[in-house]
C-alpha cells in the first residue's frame, strides 16, 4: 500500500512512512537477514531498519532510483539480491552494490520475485519466464521449457526440491529440480 510500514511491538501498530527515514511510502518486498536488519524495497529504492530505527548504508545512495520488486537473501554467502521492475538484477554483498551482468539477453527485465532455493540456486521469475541464476550459468525457462504462462509472480520450493510457480492468470506450475 501507500502507506508505509507497520511494525506490530506485540502491544500494537507503529505505522514509518517517508517523514521518519523510510525512501517511500509505496512497500514492495520485504527481507529480514541473518543480523535481524529488515530491508525494505519500495517504488523508489531501498530502505534498512534495524534496531527501532531507519539506518543509512551505501546501497541506499545506489538503488534510489530503481522501483524495487522483489528480495531475496543468502545468509550462507552474506549477499542480498534485488530485483528491480526495469533494471534486471543486482546483488549487494557487504557494502557493494553490482548490477548482475549476465542477465542482458533475457526476455524480461521486469522482475516479479526471487527465491534462493535450499541449494543456494537463485530463480527469478520475471514477465518472460523463469531464469535459473547462480554464479556460473544462466538457465531460462519459457513456454517451450511447459510452463503454462510467462508472467511469473511468485516461486517455492518444497522439502523434495521441487519448485512452485504462480503466475498472474495460469494457476500453479510444479517444476521438478
Amino acid at each position: 500500500t501507500g502507506s508505509g510500514l507497520f511494525f506490530y511491538d506485540g502491544h500494537g501498530f507503529k505505522n514509518y512512512v517517508k517523514a521518519d527515514g523510510l525512501i517511500d511510502n509505496n512497500i514492495t518486498a520485504l527481507y529480514c537477514d541473518s543480523q535481524k536488519r529488515l530491508w525494505i524495497g519500495t517504488e523508489a529504492g531501498l530502505s534498512l531498519f534495524h534496531q527501532n530505527r531507519f539506518r543509512k548504508h551505501p546501497a541506499i545512495r545506489q538503488l534510489k532510483t530503481a522501483k524495487i520488486t522483489a528480495l531475496a537473501g543468502d545468509a550462507t554467502n552474506q549477499r542480498l539480491w534485488i530485483g528491480t521492475a526495469q533494471k534486471g538484477l543486482y546483488q549487494l554483498a557487504g557494502d557493494i552494490v553490482s548490477r548482475q551482468r549476465g542477465l542482458q539477453n533475457i526476455a524480461s527485465q521486469r522482475i516479479n520475485c526471487l527465491h534462493l532455493d535450499p541449494n543456494k540456486v537463485l530463480w527469478i521469475g520475471t514477465t518472460g519466464g523463469i531464469i535459473q541464476y547462480n554464479d556460473q550459468s544462466v538457465i531460462v525457462f519459457d513456454r517451450s521449457s511447459g510452463l503454462a504462462s510467462l508472467n511469473i509472480q511468485a516461486i517455492t520450493s518444497d522439502s523434495k526440491g521441487a519448485l512452485w510457480i504462480a503466475h498472474a492468470s495460469r494457476g500453479v506450475d510444479r517444476l521438478q529440480n
